[in-house]
């Protein structure tokens, strides 16, 4: 297997850029739409609006089955720095951040700690996020440290086969 080494953000990129739908017929569009975008964290993220207010969106879509893909930056999985903007004060469990206020409202939610979690974590996202039955908000919280570090991702192109069941509401 050929690989190329990526930040786990540009691999996560890379995989949802390379994803599409059936919707509009054979081939499908973009299942993304939008351009990837750094934010001031340097999660990169697909987002044209530009939205904050994800904690009602994910409401929403939750309570709706529609399908949204939160990547909110986490805490640095090495504890280094510390206190960071995302940490919350549970003095009893260090690894409680803001991101873990999304578990309610998700109907799949992970931290990724390491690069090469993206690739099992990234297919089961999808699969909820196109699946009439699971559908609703997908949360994958990406520590600041682990979105930098690199890892030799696989070139091949990424199976579109999960997001085959996207199909246009009525």
């Amino acid at each position: 297997m050929t690989t190329i080494p990526l930040t786990m953000a540009q691999g996560l990129t890379r995989y949802l850029a390379a994803q599409s739908s059936e919707v509009d017929g054979p081939g499908g569009g973009r299942l993304c739409q939008g351009e990837p975008a750094a934010s001031h964290h340097g999660l990169h993220q697909f987002d044209r609006a530009g939205c904050h207010e994800h904690g009602a969106a994910a409401a929403v879509a939750y309570a709706n089955r529609l399908p949204l893909l939160l990547l909110p930056g986490d805490v640095f999985a090495s504890r280094r720095p510390d206190p960071v903007l995302q940490q919350v004060e549970a003095f009893g469990d260090p690894t409680i951040s803001v991101s873990d206020c999304f578990r309610p409202v998700s109907r799949w939610w992970a931290r990724i700690t390491r690069p090469e979690q993206i690739l099992e974590s990234l297919p089961q996202a999808l699969r909820v996020l196109t699946d009439p039955a699971d559908c609703g908000p997908v949360t994958l919280a990406l520590p600041q440290d682990v979105q930098t570090e690199a890892y030799d991702f696989p070139i091949s192109p990424p199976p579109r086969a999960a997001c085959s069941a996207i199909r246009r509401r009525g």
